[in-house]
């Protein structure tokens, strides 16, 4: 009976340290591409999403950008709702427009790069959302929006700025400067609807 205890234990033991082939210590997952060399992809705990073909600070851009896009369109469709000037509500269509085609895309490069997007808006960013959203009305809807649209056009303009110098994908580097005149071009018409309020 000891001898076959011991024997389970000695082949548990040796399964263990054989079975993934870095001496029982498995820190990265790994797989071959067609030419047999291993392809490393860590997970991604910090950004709650599933392993990435890409460098960390690629995958961190094009989760920011994703996160950035889902809530100027929740942001926009708000003030369409619930806005009472024209001008913000037409710049809140051309973000619903605009964010939609650029959301489409990022989505459409991140399947090819085995990169999970985010499908909601980060808790972060909920709370302050919904705060913004209960506590205005009328009049006070439109300039809360306006004024989170000027925030967070400079942010994205900075991170896209950022990404199409750094990023080191270039499928995503294009994106971003691609992107960035668009952009661009919400921060300076929003620039100017609040310079109206």
């Amino acid at each position: 009976m000891k001898t076959s205890s011991l024997i389970v234990l000695a082949g548990v033991s040796f399964m263990a340290s054989c079975g993934n082939g870095n001496n029982g210590t498995k820190t990265e997952d790994s797989v071959s591409n067609k030419e047999g060399q291993a392809m490393v992809t860590q997970p991604d705990t910090t950004l709650k999403t599933a392993t990435v073909a890409v460098d960390q600070k690629t995958a961190d851009f094009a989760i920011a950008a994703a996160n950035a896009g889902m809530k100027e369109i929740e942001l926009a469709k708000w003030e369409q709702e619930y806005g009472t000037r024209q001008d913000a509500k037409d710049f809140a269509g051309m973000m619903i427009t605009d964010h939609t085609n650029a959301a489409n895309e990022l989505k459409r490069i991140a399947s090819t790069k085995s990169l999970t997007l985010p499908n909601l808006v980060p808790d972060s960013e909920r709370e302050n959302m919904d705060k913004m959203k209960t506590k205005k009305q009328g009049k006070e809807v439109d300039k809360a929006y306006v004024n989170e649209m000027v925030d967070d056009h400079r942010k994205a303009v900075k991170l896209f700025e950022d990404a199409a110098k750094d990023v080191t994908d270039m499928d995503l580097k294009n994106f971003a400067s691609q992107t960035l005149p668009v952009l661009q071009k919400h921060f300076d018409h929003i620039k100017a609807i609040k310079a109206k309020m």
